[in-house]
């Protein structure tokens, strides 16, 4: 053992020195680092062993005294950017076989995934799969249907589940692009329970019924009380209600016969209405600004005449003028104050009101603003409201 130490001033070594040493201890080149990072590697002519170097192989001798010394270890640094290089490695070779490429790829392998009790049926647009309910009446209890482009739709108890219920396995996309969204699909539908179906989703479904039942009958005397049906309940599902045309028309002339039913209707919670304060400013946005050329308020004088009687009809209509201050106001969008006979700021205000001859029914039709209006502008704008009353019949 002696031969293989050596001191500061040891000159050289022997062959049976190399003999006795494991290859790795061996140092046949000599490697040297240059300036652009690259590495020089020259040859040694004479070998020499490493500083840790120590004798462990002994020819003919026995086997036991000679063993291979094992390699020396890797620093903690190295070792940890290898473990790290390791593990990048597997994660995106894994993340490869996990994604599901095409619709196509999905059809080949999707079956081999399916848990038991799962039944599957394959088209070319997309991908049924799911479970029956044979213990009374056969039924299907969930299924899952996956699309040529990878959405998933899901129903539970034939009732539509919303995306935001499985938002939480699909993410963003609703798209089942991974097979591990796949296998979590399913182990949600396993421990997925009736109790877990929103309320809403469940009235969602029966309006989705309901519709559909009605629209194969040929009743047309059904339709306002389906529509109220219908609207009432969507104004359950939301908190903040907000109601169609038709039904606020409805609500303002229950109103408008019957404040006192209404209001007691309204407090006792038997149907969603709206609060009849809302109706009095919905009722005098329609009746304003009153004007033979406003949409609003012609479609306003349309269905104020389809609620009178027939003896309330007729009418008499009344004109007046009004004097008023000067000035331009802007709002609504639009710029008021302007006369319509000259392009300047109206002096005056010509109103015609209408009243039955038989009843106590008022409305003012038209108020136009003017500017030292003649009598040939007073014709024209009498003309026009005439024509105006004529065609809300």
């Amino acid at each position: 053992m002696k031969c293989v130490r050596f001191s500061k001033d040891f000159a050289g070594l022997t062959n049976i020195e190399f003999n006795c040493c494991s290859s790795q201890f061996i140092i046949k080149e000599d490697r040297i680092a240059r300036d652009d990072g690259s590495e020089l590697v020259v040859p040694r002519k004479i070998c020499k062993l490493t500083n840790d170097a120590y004798a462990s192989i002994f020819p003919n001798q026995p086997s036991y005294l000679s063993h291979e010394p094992s390699t020396s270890g890797k620093s903690p640094s190295e070792r940890i950017t290898a473990l790290k290089l390791r593990d990048e490695q597997n994660f995106a070779e894994w993340c490869t076989n996990d994604t599901v490429n095409s619709f196509e790829i999905f059809q080949e392998t999707y079956a081999k995934k399916l848990g038991n009790g799962w039944l599957n049926t394959r088209t070319d647009n997309f991908v049924l799969c799911y479970r029956l309910d044979i213990n009374q009446c056969p039924s299907i209890v969930v299924s899952m249907k996956i699309y040529k482009d990878l959405t998933v739709e899901i129903w539970h108890d034939s009732v539509f589940l919303k995306t935001k219920s499985y938002h939480f396995i699909l993410r963003e996309h609703n798209k089942c692009d991974r097979w591990t969204k796949f296998d979590s699909l399913f182990r949600w539908l396993v421990a997925f329970k009736p109790i877990d179906v929103k309320p809403n989703e469940k009235i969602e479904n029966a309006i989705y019924l309901t519709k559909d039942a009605y629209s194969q009958q040929d009743d047309s005397d059904k339709t306002l009380f389906f529509s109220v049906i219908f609207e009432q309940l969507k104004l359950t599902l939301s908190s903040k209600h907000i109601y169609s045309t038709e039904f606020l028309l409805l609500a303002a002339k229950f109103y408008f016969c019957y404040p006192a039913v209404y209001s007691f209707i309204r407090s006792s919670k038997i149907l969603i209405l709206p609060h009849h304060v809302y109706i009095k400013k919905l009722s005098n946005a329609l009746k304003g600004p009153s004007s033979v050329s406003n949409h609003n308020h012609i479609m306003y004088l349309q269905k104020k005449n389809e609620m009178l009687s027939p003896h309330e009809k007729l009418i008499c209509l009344l004109i007046d003028e009004i004097y008023v201050n000067q000035g331009l106001n802007y709002k609504g969008g639009k710029l008021l104050g302007k006369a319509e006979n000259v392009n300047q700021q109206a002096n005056t205000i010509q109103a015609f009101m209408i009243t039955s001859l038989f009843s106590k029914y008022k409305e003012i039709v038209a108020l136009v603003p003017m500017r030292n209006q003649t009598a040939d502008d007073l014709y024209c704008q009498t003309l026009k409201v005439l024509q105006m009353l004529n065609d809300c019949k």
